[in-house]
């Protein structure tokens, strides 16, 4: 996902990366982020508590940009995603953008932007003025339910999000 980050038209200013590993004994897998040089900022914090609520949360407090992607690590994406966000979210006026999210051999029939009933967090970007008001719920951590609360806090506060099919990321997953 970083290199995929490093190549966009438009270049993230700051990339916040939340490791995680409960093994007290383990230290970090991603030497990478210092022994390369990167485009962007990267703000790294390695824990040993894991959890998607929490690592969202401790990575927010990290930020301070108008606009805060929520992409998980498992992403891929073309070099012009980040243009194209920026685009849809001109055109749509909207505070809250998700992306289409496929996996291997999924389609999308859509293509036009849409009020969306869900919300994903590993493929979405949210205005500044959200992020301060909202807050993934620990009650549902190691759970799931996590996107579909942030969603309804979203709503709640009187915002719509807005579905780009036409915009669409790579969700790797692994198969056993």
């Amino acid at each position: 996902v970083l290199l995929d980050f490093a190549s966009q038209t438009i270049l993230p200013q700051k990339i916040v990366i939340i490791e995680q590993n409960e093994e007290k004994n383990t230290s970090t897998q991603l030497d990478y982020l210092t022994t390369q040089s990167w485009p962007f900022n990267i703000a790294h914090d390695f824990i040993h508590q894991t959890g998607a609520c929490n690592a969202r949360n401790k990575a927010i407090l990290q930020t301070s940009a108008i606009w805060v992607l929520f992409f998980d690590d498992d992403n891929r994406f073309d070099n012009d995603i980040m243009e194209r966000v920026s685009i849809a979210i001109k055109s749509t006026d909207s505070k809250v953008l998700n992306l289409a999210y496929l996996q291997k051999g999924e389609v999308e029939i859509g293509t036009s932007f849409k009020q969306w009933e869900s919300f994903g967090s590993g493929c979405s970007i949210v205005h500044r003025e959200i992020v301060e008001g909202c807050k993934f719920d620990m009650a549902l951590e190691h759970g799931y339910g996590e996107d579909v609360d942030y969603g309804m806090q979203i709503r709640q506060a009187g915002y719509d999000v807005i579905y780009a099919p036409q915009i669409q990321l790579l969700h790797l997953t692994i198969t056993i």
